[in-house]
């Protein structure tokens, strides 16, 4: 196999995770900031600094070009292309702009490069997202060097959000759908009354009935964004039991979604540990869930005027703790037959005691 051209690009991209660094970061290179959020208006012009850090001790080229990127699934991973389709004639380089495009860092030397923001007067609205690509570049290996190349690359993210100026109208505003709520079957306990495999056989699927029996449950949400901004959603998700009782609640995990894109989001929820006496029960039994029809309530916050938020979506779902019946059932059970048959224990536990 030639592995003259088998180059590794280690591309450092935070994308639109929970925790958000100071920095992005290869082998022996950092830029910061690594994620900005921008609202400009039309033909307005942003400028500010980047801090960039050869933390090697080799010299470090470095070329920096500017490119649109989206994302290409539902986890938020980037691809380098113009997903939401608004940005397709323009030129990234238009938008942003480096003093330096080409900078050679000394061993252990941190530089700060000026760069522009220049949003064309002529732009549609809506969240435009850029990226900022620092590429370090090196002499082409040797034709007979049997190893690889490691070219670090790292992108400074940014969302610029083109907005109305003052007496500027946007033509239509979208919404965040909430496509799916629910708890993934694979989290789910399936009780078939006549075994699995003949329901399947006789095409009995309908017979049968799923549910949970303890806490902490997963919860996963798809969220579409049908807006031309970028998304950022908060909320919580309510759990009421059979009574309407509030049972606990979880909060919505942070996370962006681009304008014309879906997310999938996991969100944990964990039963809140009884107090008083119940604070003394094994830790199974505190977190089960008492046997009913629960219900699941997803209520979701856009976080900017310009997108509309979703209607609350409700599901229901049944749980029945097997153990916790079951102890429960024999304990019962043992009660009823010290109440009925009370006058033979206490005869026998006098002759015993005699």
């Amino acid at each position: 196999m030639n592995f003259r051209k088998a180059i590794i690009l280690a591309y450092v991209f935070l994308g639109f995770s929970i925790g958000i660094p100071t920095f992005a970061q290869s082998p022996g290179l950092t830029v910061s900031p690594v994620k900005s959020f921008v609202q400009l208006t039309r033909g307005e012009v942003l400028q500010g600094v980047f801090e960039v850090v050869n933390r090697s001790q080799a010299p470090l080229p470095l070329d920096v070009r500017a490119q649109f990127f989206g994302v290409q699934d539902e986890l938020g991973t980037i691809a380098f292309h113009d997903a939401q389709g608004i940005a397709t004639e323009e030129n990234p380089e238009a938008w942003v702009k480096l003093k330096q495009p080409f900078l050679l860092l000394g061993p252990q030397e941190a530089r700060t490069v000026l760069y522009t923001i220049a949003v064309p007067s002529d732009a549609p609205f809506g969240t435009y997202s850029i990226a900022a690509i620092f590429q370090s570049k090196f002499p082409q290996p040797k034709a007979a060097s049997p190893t690889a190349q490691l070219l670090p690359a790292i992108g400074s993210l940014f969302f610029v959000d083109v907005v109305p100026r003052t007496g500027e109208e946007l033509s239509q505003t979208g919404t965040i759908e909430i496509e799916h709520f629910g708890i993934p079957p694979q989290e789910l306990i399936e009780f078939r009354p006549f075994g699995a495999s003949v329901v399947h056989a006789l095409k009995l699927d309908r017979i049968g009935f799923s549910f949970v029996e303890k806490s902490p449950l997963t919860f996963t949400a798809r969220v579409l964004n049908e807006s031309r901004y970028i998304a950022r959603p908060t909320g919580t998700i309510a759990v009421r039991g059979p009574f309407g009782r509030d049972i606990g609640h979880a909060s919505f995990p942070e996370g962006a979604i681009l304008p014309g894109a879906a997310r999938l989001y996991t969100i944990a929820f964990e039963k809140p540990a009884r107090g008083g006496v119940a604070g003394f029960l094994p830790d199974a039994i505190q977190k089960a869930f008492l046997p009913g029809r629960y219900t699941a309530q997803l209520t979701l916050i856009p976080n900017t005027s310009y997108t509309n938020a979703p209607e609350p979506f409700v599901f229901t779902f049944w749980a029945f703790p097997r153990a916790f019946m079951l102890s429960t059932g024999l304990l019962t059970a043992l009660g009823v037959l010290m109440i009925v048959y009370r006058r033979r224990i206490l005869n026998a536990l006098k002759m015993f005691l005699w």
